[in-house]
């Protein structure tokens, strides 16, 4: 039971997803289950330990098919589960500063394709890229962005001693690599240029 039990919330996610938390749909796990590396009597067992706690029915299960039916608890119990997550990830400033800097380079990137020129770094605050997990960005973040953007030669503009960043900015070519072949996910582009790859001794 303990191998099987560790993927319960994965496994969870999995028949949510599938079911768009409905507790109509009969969903088959046995792709999920592969997935983990459990075999047919892993499934099982996997799916009856979830049917003891209540989170879903075997109805529908056949021979050889194990399938799973979210229950009313079942659905609740993922909500409650992903709400926790979204708190935390809310909470966490890293997490926020991350997303950030990629919504506002995208942003940026939208701009310069639109042909507007030099736009005003606050003006993403009213954008929807701005919104994360459900909360804006504050004005702080937003500058604090704009600063690490230009540091790191992603976009230059127009600095005021007053504020953090610039106040006005356009992408730059490297900028617009980070947007266009990496999705605009400035941490993973910016540890590709330090070349993280392979090393090879001659």
């Amino acid at each position: 039971m303990g191998e099987a039990a560790a993927f319960r919330d994965q496994l969870m996610d999995w028949v949510y997803d599938k079911a768009n938390g409905t507790s109509t749909e009969i969903v088959p796990i046995m792709e999920f289950a592969e997935s983990v590396g459990l075999d047919l009597d892993g499934a099982y067992t996997l799916l009856w330990y979830c049917r003891d706690e209540g989170l879903l029915s075997d109805k529908g299960s056949g021979m050889g098919n194990p399938c799973g039916i979210l229950t009313a608890y079942g659905i609740a119990d993922v909500r409650e589960r992903r709400l926790r997550e979204r708190r935390r990830r809310r909470a966490d400033p890293a997490l926020r500063a991350q997303a950030c800097r990629s919504g506002l380079l995208n942003w940026f990137y939208r701009q310069r394709t639109a042909q507007v020129h030099m736009p005003i770094t606050e003006e993403f605050g009213k954008d929807e890229g701005s919104l994360w997990e459900d909360l804006r960005f504050t004005d702080v973040e937003i500058q604090d962005a704009a600063e690490y953007l230009s540091a790191r030669g992603l976009i230059r503009g127009l600095e005021v001693a007053e504020l953090r960043g610039p106040v006005r900015a356009e992408i730059t070519a490297d900028g617009i690599d980070c947007a266009t072949d990496w999705e605009g996910n400035v941490a993973d582009y910016l540890r590709n240029q330090k070349g993280y790859g392979p090393t090879i001794n001659h």
